[in-house]
């Protein structure tokens, strides 16, 4: 980072080339892994300046407009382009801000699924592609930016059968994901980016589907026309938490991995926290109406509530554990043991609440295939870590400065006019 900061300094970069923008992509590629410590804003600054230059160099235009330019040149373009146009779509959500890039206004078409040896400065003609199917970096990119294409097309100013409709669309561009990007088969022995690959594309996708539907989510107990948005927004919040369990459970025996994913974790807590705080905000709605145990369209079953609620306390463990490298991660699992405490004595409360036996388990099942619990037997990630498995104190609520009702308002709400419902 300090060499390609050192390079753009000497250099004028407000006349920028293409060896400006590898030099602040080198750098860009350097801050953002540390936005999670330091905040997204930062690494969003570095995004603008090497998007603009790439803008000013006609990045989102397709080579194919330019026809002095080398085959090989044109596919680098290419890959640098959509790479700029991920980080766009992902650091704005993360930074509250706008996107930079205005999709209607590129026409640079996905690289090829090629490796970096099939690539050659002399080539004439890129080769047959490689099958989607084969473990590539460009094969996530592209399968990546077709799921963030469409999350880029959310508007809060959609209407609900707009958001039907949306729906439809991600699933089906889901379903195309390559097979080695499917979560299902990543369970084995397989290495360590291959999961978090799986991982990310699938977090995209339920990400995607909390931020379309969660609009109707607290509307949807009184309205039964919104009952398919709250179902879909409950289902992703469940999957996004099951997959953060895979990436902590991902210790691979490798010290150097294990820290990889578990900074990747800190880089996405924004969405595994959503998805925390979802499930809490519906169970925290039908507490107020007081008929969470009656009949009708807010009831819950005594096995749903117990599998919600031990959803919710394995997220709290998993953010304690966190919390070893981010202060944030010790803050989400501190306001999770108070809304926890807070249904658990509602549940302790109600009569007609269900039996509470074993309620303290935590291997409960749920829809998704489960990996070894946080405290089994031979899990070691590195030393440090050992203590911050063990959940700590339960704390008074007293202790986190939360306004729930301001938090709840602004789930209810969307606020954002900038096409991703933040």
């Amino acid at each position: 980072m300090r060499r390609a900061a050192q390079c753009l300094r000497r250099s004028n970069y407000l006349e920028p080339t293409e060896d400006t923008v590898g030099a602040m992509l080198m750098y860009l590629a350097c801050e953002h892994p540390y936005a999670w410590q330091y905040g997204a804003f930062g690494a969003s600054v570095v995004l603008g300046l090497v998007t603009r230059s790439a803008l000013r160099l006609g990045y989102h235009r397709d080579p194919s407009h330019y026809p002095n330019m080398s085959i090989f040149e044109g596919e680098i373009r290419r890959r640098t382009w959509w790479f700029l146009f991920q980080l766009d779509q992902l650091l704005a959500v993360k930074s509250g801000l706008p996107r930079l890039i205005d999709r209607g206004k590129t026409d640079t078409t996905l690289p090829q699924n090629l490796l970096d040896e099939d690539l050659d400065p002399a080539m004439l003609s890129l080769p047959t592609p490689r099958s989607m199917d084969q473990p590539t970096p460009v094969s996530f990119m592209n399968h990546k930016a077709a799921l963030l294409e469409v999350m880029g097309s959310m508007s809060s100013a959609m209407s609900h059968e707009d958001v039907l409709q949306l729906d439809t669309i991600l699933s089906d561009t889901a379903t195309q994901r390559p097979a080695w990007l499917n979560t299902q088969n990543v369970l084995g022995d397989v290495p360590a980016v291959v999961l978090v690959s799986a991982v990310e594309v699938d977090l995209i996708e339920q990400s995607a589907r909390m931020q379309l539907h969660r609009r109707f989510l607290l509307p949807a107990h009184n309205d039964e026309r919104y009952a398919f948005s709250r179902q879909r927004c409950i289902e992703s919040a469940e999957r996004a938490i099951y997959l953060q369990s895979l990436l902590i459970q991902d210790h691979r025996g490798q010290v150097g991995e294990a820290k990889h994913n578990w900074r990747f974790i800190a880089l996405v807590g924004h969405d595994f926290l959503t998805a925390a705080m979802l499930l809490c905000l519906d169970l925290d709605h039908a507490l107020k109406s007081k008929s969470l145990f009656t009949p009708g369209l807010e009831h819950l079953d005594p096995s749903e509530w117990q599998r919600r609620e031990e959803l919710i306390r394995q997220a709290r463990d998993m953010w304690s554990a966190i919390g070893v490298y981010d202060d944030s991660g010790q803050q989400a699992a501190n306001i999770l043991t108070v809304l926890l405490r807070r249904f658990e004595a509602a549940r302790s409360s109600s009569q007609e609440g269900p039996d509470v036996e074993g309620m303290q388990s935590h291997n409960i099942e749920t829809s998704f295939p489960q990996p070894q619990g946080l405290d089994a037997g031979g899990y070691t990630i590195w030393p440090e870590m050992e203590d911050m498995l063990q959940f700590q104190p339960m704390l008074d609520g007293s202790q986190i400065n939360m306004d729930w009702e301001s938090w709840a308002s602004g789930f209810a709400a969307s606020t954002n006019d900038f096409g991703i419902d933040l």
